[in-house]
């Protein structure tokens, strides 16, 4: 069989698109699922710190992306894509959250915008620098930390 690019960067750019689909796919499902819901339907606790630890899991994986200094300029796409699954989980954490109380959610609130801003500016380039990893380590993880702390607190139903 043919080589379809004698550089071999055709299996990267296809896991990309694989991935990118992937993430389109799961984003149009829970919109798709925030739509249809009910006022009858209940958030728990426990649906706000699953979705917590795919957004840390996420982080993490973002972070794991650096340490490979030999591919580091083949991960490109991986690196925005995982930034874009971050971004879907704050925006679906935020959602859910809000089905709480105000008084249990209203120093949860403004540590979401913060990282939610963070985050936004993921489209470019710029953002990929190589300190990203340090603003992680500094910036991000203590506030991931924070959301998980007032994430336990919450009452295991929202009252919606």
């Amino acid at each position: 069989m043919a080589k379809l690019n004698q550089n071999d960067s055709a299996l990267p750019f296809a896991a990309a698109v694989t991935a990118m689909s992937l993430g389109t796919g799961k984003r149009l499902i829970r919109n798709f699922s925030y739509y249809k819901q009910t006022h009858t339907e209940s958030i728990s606790r426990q649906t706000c710190l699953d979705i917590y630890r795919e957004l840390r899991f996420n982080v993490f994986s973002l972070q794991n992306l650096y340490l490979d200094d030999a591919r580091a300029d083949s991960h490109g796409s991986f690196k925005v894509i995982i930034a874009k699954q971050i971004q879907d989980n704050l925006e679906e954490l935020h959602r859910k959250v809000l089905f709480f109380d105000t008084d249990d959610i209203v120093y949860m609130i403004p540590v979401l915008d913060q990282l939610r801003v963070f985050w936004s500016d993921s489209s470019e380039p710029e953002f990929y620098e190589n300190n990203l990893p340090n603003r992680l380590d500094e910036r991000i993880i203590p506030l991931l930390s924070e959301i998980e702390h007032h994430l336990k607190k919450l009452p295991e139903v929202s009252n919606s």
